[in-house]
């Protein structure tokens, strides 16, 4: 009796092992394809950054870029990006993303980008205004653009907005917004003696890493902005006509 029952927990034993098997091949077929395919692409998007994974960082950087190509492949920006103009088709992704945001809000969508004939490099700057990059130690990648108010009748409406990158939460944002009632030319200053001299009073406030941002108007008022560490913030001063006159 002892030797039957063995026998029969060896049969169902290997039947069960047979079964376990068999189901385990099925999973593999059904899913197997796609599990590769994501490990694929992430370890893809690691190595391309030529840096070791499983730090915060690379899967931060890892997440940016799938996240890029999925918003690049919908076409997320064909509303307010013309791909015939290369200023607007080179802005980083990124910082499309911020724009698209705002272009699309209540508070933006009155708005979209200058097309008179201002010169590119007079309503659109990259620079470093808020500093290094403390993850990385590089200098942080952002950007000043005047925004113009569409069918605008009567008073012009611009706007400027600077973007700059929060890197405690790994993303751009707008850190300044302003709306002006005037045509505006932006110009960026990243050294004291590049100053014009109504501005030399704000020569402590500059530096290739905290770039100052000058703003002219045509009502001859021009308008410099540079940042305030200690409350994440862009500080805005103003010189009137009159008092670079006098200076």
């Amino acid at each position: 009796m002892k030797y039957e029952i063995k026998k029969w927990d060896k049969k169902n034993m290997i039947i069960l092992i047979l079964g376990s098997c068999l189901f385990l091949i099925l999973v593999i077929f059904i899913f197997g394809s796609k599990v590769e395919t994501l490990i694929h692409n992430f370890y893809a998007k690691a190595e391309a950054y030529n840096q070791p994974l499983g730090t915060e960082t690379q899967y931060a950087k890892a997440e940016a870029v799938l996240t890029e190509e999925k918003e690049d492949s919908e076409d997320n920006f064909t509303e307010i990006i013309d791909p015939q103009i290369a200023w607007q088709r080179d802005i980083p992704a990124d910082i499309k993303n911020v724009l698209f945001a705002y272009l699309k809000s209540e508070d933006g969508s009155p708005y979209g980008f200058v097309n008179d004939r201002r010169p590119p490099k007079e309503i659109i700057r990259y620079g470093t205004f808020s500093g290094i990059n403390e993850q990385d130690k590089t200098a942080n990648n952002e950007l000043a653009i005047i925004l113009r108010e569409k069918n605008a009748i009567g008073n012009d409406r611009e706007r400027v907005l600077v973007i700059c990158y929060d890197d405690r939460n790994y993303k751009y944002n707008i850190l300044y917004n302003e709306l002006f009632y005037n045509k505006l030319l932006i110009k960026t200053y990243s050294t004291s003696d590049q100053l014009p001299s109504e501005a030399s009073s704000l020569a402590e406030f500059v530096s290739p890493i905290h770039q100052l941002i000058q703003i002219k108007t045509n009502s001859q008022d021009t308008v410099y902005l540079y940042y305030d560490e200690e409350f994440d913030s862009m500080v805005r001063k103003t010189f009137h006509q009159e008092e670079a006159e006098e200076g």
